[in-house]
């Protein structure tokens, strides 16, 4: 019984933990070139799969969209201009936000609270303008034409 001592599940565990640390122990060390080799394999296969994602600063607030408008008519009324305005571009769209298309006429809020003071002579007639819009939540009928209230002035 004595010769079969060295088959007792301690010392079979303490072999095989020993020589997988030996052939761990007797990997190569990685060179410079196959560093390079490695991170250009790496790089090529990763930008295949994941998506380039917008910075923050080109990502919009939720229920806003950016757009180049033309103003058409406009009138100073309470602390803010109401204008009428065509869209000529979207640049772009916020999450939550229905789709405008362009040549879509609509009324804009332009708060002067939060415009630049000039903004009375950048709204002349035929004024182009890139701004940052706001759909107006409406309480009650949805048939009534869309007003949208400017955020910011590009």
């Amino acid at each position: 019984m004595r010769s079969l001592r060295f088959l007792r599940p301690g010392f079979l565990i303490l072999c095989v933990g020993g020589w997988l640390g030996a052939g761990c122990c007797t990997m190569q060390p990685k060179t410079a070139e196959s560093d390079a080799m490695s991170d250009s394999t790496a790089s090529s296969t990763t930008s295949a799969v994941i998506p380039v994602r917008p910075s923050p600063a080109d990502q919009l607030p939720p229920g806003t969209a950016r757009v180049r408008a033309t103003v058409t008519d406009c009138v100073e009324d309470a602390g803010r201009f109401v204008c009428a305005v065509t869209i000529r571009e979207v640049k772009g769209y916020g999450s939550a936000t229905a789709p405008l298309a362009p040549a879509t006429q609509m009324q804009a809020y332009f708060p002067k609270a939060t415009m630049p003071t000039d903004l009375e002579t950048r709204l002349g007639p035929d004024a182009d303008l890139e701004v940052l819009i706001q759909r107006n939540q409406m309480m009650g009928s949805t048939r009534e034409a869309a007003t949208w209230t400017v955020l910011r002035l590009y």
